[in-house]
């Protein structure tokens, strides 16, 4: 979720939010993320998430990519679901620099 959807859903000023969030960071709670212009927080491991659910995720925002060259994908899928753009660009770059 961006920083900005946070502050929203809590009804707090962004700069309230983002203070306690990097708080949060420095304690290792959460992590943040910067794609394009939004900021995105996600807890480490969230409880009960497995890796059905992530699939899931990422198969309901590439569909309709998946004749696609990954690099053309990726391109897209940088508009439509930056969060999952940036992890599968980072898969990619493990997949092609640690084939083992």
């Amino acid at each position: 979720m961006t920083l900005y959807g946070i502050a929203r859903a809590l009804g707090m000023p962004y700069s309230s939010v983002q203070w306690h969030v990097f708080a949060l960071e420095r304690e290792g709670l959460v992590r943040t993320v910067r794609v394009g212009w939004r900021r995105y927080a996600c807890l480490d491991g969230p409880p009960g998430v497995t890796l059905g659910d992530l699939l899931a995720e990422i198969r309901r925002h590439a569909r309709g990519l998946e004749g696609l060259p990954a690099a053309e994908a990726l391109r897209l899928l940088e508009r439509r679901a930056p969060h999952v753009a940036e992890a599968l660009a980072l898969l990619l770059s493990l997949v092609c620099f640690n084939p083992s």
